[in-house]
């Protein structure tokens, strides 16, 4: 067939789905795509391009379908049409193994994420004792247990209320009424109640604070500098979170961005970063805090196509052979 009247499929690099070795190309996508073709009697040449172009060729009908992890989103549809979804995706967090909490960042950390939380518990402790303190000091100032003077005797009493609940017993002040002495007993069972769930409550809070990173979840992304490829929906999940978003035209250079230390963390496509960690040289980063923003990818056409119609039935068909999941296996059985 002629060059001219073969299909013009658009591509972008895209590792694993596309990948270029010297002149061939190689990938999930470019594999699918090479079962689907010769199914739909169709011939065809690859024109590869920055992945902001593919879409802008598609729509002005310069390229015929385009593949490179291209989400399907109901912006997009407006303009071009999509194929059935061809793989599962979502972005994941791409951080530096360098980046592990020290002892203050911890703190820091702990403190920042859950101030309200601190704050709610500091303030129930001061209300009991002080409250306690006021009660015993009431009861047993006549008795000389402790000053008569409200504040030399408030401190006295503030003193007995916390050695009382910290270690189960009556301190340096011991009360000589039958009342005091039922406010002591109280004081015990409660006070270790109540510091029971106290430190439940901490102890959740420190479980649900990893101690090994600074970045460990999505929500950890506010206010962070965060690199992704420009025109992709990264950018826009970034700005949700109040990230400092960073773009750079080709993924492999957020990659260096993190590796100079020049960010935070990279976020992108799931199988990118998986496929990025498998080929890494050395262990020199991690992905903290799975996916999150699912979507799907699919092949792009022009609108109103007819390729859509053949393509969305040589997909179903290679999904009930088994072809479909042998490919899967073959590039994502590692992940």
């Amino acid at each position: 067939m002629d060059e001219v009247n073969k299909l013009k499929v658009g591509i972008s690099l895209f590792p694993p789905l596309i990948i270029k070795t010297g002149e061939k190309y190689t990938g999930f996508e470019i594999e699918l795509w090479e079962k689907i073709a010769p199914a739909i009697s169709v011939d065809f040449i690859y024109q590869e391009m920055p992945f902001k172009e593919l879409l802008k060729k598609l729509t002005i009908k310069e390229i015929d379908l385009a593949m490179a992890g291209i989400k399907r989103t109901n912006e997009r549809e407006k303009i071009i049409d999509f194929s059935h979804f061809t793989l599962r995706s979502g972005l994941l967090i791409l951080i530096s193994k360098k980046s592990k909490l020290n002892l203050f960042s911890f703190i820091k950390n702990i403190i920042t994420e859950n101030y309200r939380n601190l704050l709610y518990i500091l303030i129930l402790i001061l209300f009991f004792v002080v409250v306690i303190a006021h009660g015993i000091w009431l009861i047993e100032r006549s008795s000389g247990t402790f000053d008569y003077s409200y504040f030399k005797g408030i401190g006295e009493s503030i003193w007995w209320t916390i050695v009382t609940i910290s270690a189960v017993g009556y301190g340096d002040f011991a009360p000589q009424t039958v009342a005091g002495r039922l406010v002591g007993i109280f004081t015990i069972v409660t006070g270790v109640s109540i510091f029971g769930l106290i430190i439940a409550k901490l102890a959740s809070l420190f479980t649900l604070t990893t101690l090994k990173y600074q970045i460990n979840s999505y929500g950890d992304l506010n206010g962070k500098k965060v690199a992704t490829k420009s025109h992709t929906v990264g950018v826009d999940e970034l700005s949700k979170i109040g990230a400092k978003v960073v773009t750079v035209d080709e993924i492999e250079q957020a990659f260096a961005l993190l590796e100079n230390n020049e960010i935070e963390a990279v976020v992108f496509d799931a199988p990118v970063i998986q496929h990025f960690l498998q080929t890494q040289d050395g262990e020199k980063f991690i992905s903290v805090g799975g996916v999150f923003a699912p979507n799907t990818y699919g092949i792009a056409v022009q609108s109103n196509s007819r390729l859509r119609e053949l393509i969305n039935r040589e997909i179903l068909r290679l999904v009930e052979s088994g072809e479909y999941d042998m490919l899967y296996k073959k590039w994502f059985s590692k992940f």
